[in-house]
C-alpha cells in the first residue's frame, strides 16, 4: 500500500518540500493516511474539528488526535465548533453545517500558514458511495465522476486504495484508530449503500472496486474535456461588463448543449430552476429570474447575469427613490476603454462627470421636458411618448432619471442629449434596468 502512496504523491507533484495539512479525524482512514505520510519522509501538520456531536465520543477523538501528534511530533490544530447552533442559524442540516464548518478552517489555516496542500483521505470505497449519492440526486456528468483527486489545494491520495487495503496496513504496522459509532447507524443515505447496496453488489462483480474506479476515472477524463469544450463556447459568446455578465442566446437555444451550457455559466451562482432558464428566451423581453445573490434577465436575444446590489450602494455616487417608483436600477461606473455594447433601451451609457448626485428616479411628471439623444432642442415627455406609442397602462409605469433638475434618462427608452457618452467622456456611468 505504501509504495501504491508513494507513486500516487509523486504523480500529483507533491514532494517533500511541500508543506501538508491532513484533515485528520482520527478514523482509519486519516490515521492510515497520516502515519504513511510520516514514514515517507513528508513533512506535515494534523488539523481536527470537534463537531461536539457526540458528547465523550467526540472529546475522545479529539484527546486521541492530540495524542497521536504528540508521539509523531507534528504540528496541531483543533477547533470545537457548536454544529447544532450554526446549522440553525444558517438553515443547514448538521452533515451540511459540519462540512461548512470544517472546509472553512482548513482554508483559514491554508491560508494563514502557507499550506502547499490540505490533503484528506478519501479512499476508492467513499468513491463510490459518492457515485451512487449522485446518481440518485441527478448530478449528470459532473456529479457522476465522483470525487476529484485534485481540485484547488485539495487533494485526496487515497482515492485508488480500497478500505480492505487500509485495514491491512493499520494491522501490519499495529496502528490503533478511533471508530464513529454513527458508521454504523442506517440513517445516513451514504451509510445505507455501504452497509446494505455495496456489500450486495461485490458479491455480484467480481473487483466492483477496481473496475468502479477506472469507470469514475473515465468519467472524470470526459467530464474534463466536456467542460474544455463549454468553456469555449463561453468564451465566444459571453460578454462582461462591469459585473454585468450577458451570454448571446441567438444561437444557441435550439442546440443539443444549451442546457449544460447553462448549467455550467450558471451553477455556481444558484440554486436555480434550470427548466425555466432554459426556456426563458421565449419570454418577454424583461422577464426576470432570482438566485440568492443574482438576477438572470432576458431581452432581446440575451440573457443578463447581474449581482444584486442595494441601489446607492456605490461609493458617493447614490440615488434617491421616489416612494411611488417601482423600477429596478443598477448602476457601475466604468473606464471609458470598457465602453460596453448596449443590445436595448433598457441600458443607459451616461457620462459621469457630468452628473450631480445622488440621482433621482421617480415616475415622469406632467410638464416634465428632456432633450432625447440625437434630436436638435427639448421635448415633453409627454409628447414623446405618444410619438413612440407608448400606451397607457404603460405611460403610468414610465420612469425618469433625474439629475438636479435635468432627466437624463427616460428610463427604458432614451437617455438625455446633453449626458451622452462622447470621446472626451473620462468615466461611463452604465446603468440597467432590472
Amino acid at each position: 500500500m505504501i509504495e501504491k502512496l508513494a507513486v500516487t504523491l509523486k504523480e500529483l507533484g507533491l514532494t517533500k518540500n511541500d508543506r501538508l495539512l491532513i484533515a485528520f479525524s482520527g478514523g482509519l482512514d486519516s490515521t492510515v493516511l497520516s502515519h504513511a505520510l510520516i514514514a515517507l519522509g513528508y513533512p506535515l501538520s494534523l488539523v481536527h474539528v470537534n463537531f461536539q456531536l457526540r458528547g465523550e465520543a467526540s472529546e475522545g477523538d479529539a484527546k486521541f488526535c492530540e495524542e497521536f501528534a504528540l508521539k509523531q511530533q507534528v504540528p496541531f490544530y483543533l477547533r470545537r465548533c457548536d454544529t447544532e447552533k450554526f446549522a440553525q442559524e444558517k438553515k443547514l442540516s448538521i452533515q451540511e453545517a459540519a462540512r461548512e464548518l470544517r472546509y472553512s478552517y482548513f482554508k483559514e489555516l491554508q491560508t494563514e500558514h502557507k499550506f502547499s496542500a490540505v490533503l484528506t483521505a478519501h479512499h476508492a470505497d467513499d468513491n463510490l458511495e459518492t457515485f451512487l449519492i449522485n446518481f440518485t440526486r441527478s448530478g449528470g456528468l459532473k456529479g457522476l465522476k465522483g470525487i476529484p483527486q485534485k481540485r484547488d489545494f485539495y487533494v485526496r491520495p487515497l482515492l485508488g486504495l480500497t478500505r480492505k487495503e487500509l485495514e491491512n496496513y493499520t494491522t501490519s504496522h499495529k496502528i490503533s484508530w478511533r471508530e464513529d459509532a454513527s458508521n454504523a447507524s442506517e440513517k445516513y443515505q451514504r451509510n445505507k449503500y455501504r452497509l446494505k447496496l455495496i456489500p450486495q453488489w461485490k458479491e455480484i462483480e467480481a473487483d466492483l472496486l477496481a473496475k468502479a474506479t477506472r469507470s469514475l476515472a473515465l468519467l472524470q477524463e470526459q467530464n474534463l474535456a466536456f467542460e474544455a469544450l463549454l468553456q469555449e463556447m463561453l468564451k465566444t459568446h459571453l460578454n462582461l461588463t462591469g459585473t454585468i455578465e450577458s451570454l448571446n442566446t441567438k444561437h444557441l437555444h435550439s442546440k443539443a448543449y444549451w442546457p449544460s451550457l447553462l448549467r455550467f455559466w450558471l451553477e455556481e451562482k444558484g440554486p436555480w430552476d434550470y427548466l425555466s432558464l432554459e426556456n426563458l428566451w421565449q419570454s418577454e423581453n424583461g422577464k426576470s429570474l432570482e438566485s440568492e445573490n443574482f438576477i438572470l434577465s432576458h431581452r432581446e436575444g440575451h440573457y443578463f447575469l447581474s449581482p444584486k446590489k442595494e441601489i446607492g450602494d456605490l461609493e458617493s455616487h447614490q440615488i434617491s427613490i421616489d416612494t411611488k417608483s417601482r423600477a429596478k436600477l443598477e448602476f457601475q461606473k466604468l473606464p471609458p476603454e470598457n465602453y460596453p455594447e448596449v443590445p436595448s433601451s433598457q441600458d443607459a451609457l451616461l457620462d459621469f462627470d457630468k452628473l450631480s448626485f445622488p440621482l433621482l428616479l421617480r415616475p415622469w411628471q406632467a410638464g416634465d421636458r428632456f432633450k432625447p439623444l440625437g434630436l436638435s432642442g427639448s421635448k415633453k415627455v409627454s409628447d414623446y411618448l405618444n410619438d413612440i406609442k407608448i400606451s397607457g397602462p404603460a405611460k403610468k409605469e414610465q420612469y425618469v432619471l433625474c439629475s438636479g433638475d435635468d432627466i437624463v434618462w427616460l428610463v427604458g427608452n432614451r437617455i438625455d442629449h446633453r449626458y451622452r457618452v462622447t470621446n472626451s467622456t473620462k468615466t461611463i456611468y452604465f446603468v440597467r434596468t432590472l
